[in-house]
């Protein structure tokens, strides 16, 4: 995510328990670096990233991998993008099987007029969590077939992150998380970041962040923002959000720029 050019329509960002959606005509680049799995698509023209010790990839359709830091320029590009939580079933399947070690996977070849115009439909206002998520599934379907027959993440894990996600506590206590699936600290340790590719801490970091998006969205302010999620310091919550995000915390909490739906794992969905 960066910033839509200010005459354009406001970008979309929607927000799913398993997977955050972003589509905007303007796009300004910027660098991030997640621990998602994320799928990026340039609807109306070529993007362009660049990740450390490679030179630029021109391209329509890009899948980076976790923890990948990548600067992405998309001005004019319809740009969308598709991060898979790293505990979404298919999170794995894209890590182990279809990167395989690589940082990113250039996908323009099996970009056709159908992903095409699904990415365009995105662009138009009015989309809601519904179609954004059947969308969702649908390119995710095109690009990586195999992705349905993935095996399920480990049920031990899968209760850990969602208890993450819903306490958002300071702290990551790995006896108590053992506790919850009847675990050692030491064998949830390795398994989590075995099942998600990314460790406990580092995904409680994330699942703070995408909370932090959710509440910029509902007119917190920053200061209110950074206290809930457990930071004292404001401007240090601001400059791990750009490490996420790419984005300034007034960006996100302007309707006129950015369009926030907080859709959960409802099929439907709100609006801000």
């Amino acid at each position: 995510m960066a910033a839509p050019a200010v005459d354009d329509p406001p970008a979309a960002l929607f927000l799913f328990d398993d997977r955050i959606v972003w589509s905007s005509r303007g796009f300004t680049g910027g660098r991030t670096r997640r621990p998602t799995c994320t799928l990026l698509i340039g609807a109306l023209g070529t993007l362009t990233v660049t990740v450390s010790g490679r030179p630029p990839l021109r391209t329509r359709a890009v899948l980076v991998g976790p923890q990948v830091e990548r600067d992405v320029v998309a001005e004019k590009a319809g740009f969308y993008s598709l991060s898979l939580d790293p505990a979404h079933p298919g999170s794995r399947y894209l890590r182990d099987q279809v990167l395989a070690g690589r940082p990113l996977l250039n996908l323009r070849s099996q970009l056709d007029a159908v992903a095409v115009a699904a990415v365009v439909e995105t662009l138009a206002p009015g989309n809601d969590c519904r179609h954004s998520r059947a969308t969702a599934d649908g390119l995710l379907q095109h690009f990586f077939p195999g992705l349905d027959g993935a095996p399920a993440v480990d049920a031990r894990v899968v209760r850990v992150a969602e208890w993450l996600r819903r306490e958002l506590p300071a702290r990551a206590d790995m006896r108590q998380l053992g506790e919850l699936c009847h675990l050692s600290a030491g064998r949830l340790t390795h398994l989590f970041s075995r099942e998600l590719g990314v460790s406990i801490r580092s995904y409680l970091r994330w699942s703070k962040m995408s909370k932090a998006i959710e509440l910029l969205g509902s007119d917190r302010t920053v200061a209110e923002v950074a206290a809930t999620i457990g930071f004292s310091d404001a401007a240090h919550f601001c400059r791990v959000l750009r490490t996420y995000y790419s984005v300034q915390p007034s960006l996100v909490g302007d309707p006129a720029r950015v369009r926030v739906q907080v859709c959960g794992s409802d099929r439907g969905g709100c609006s801000r």
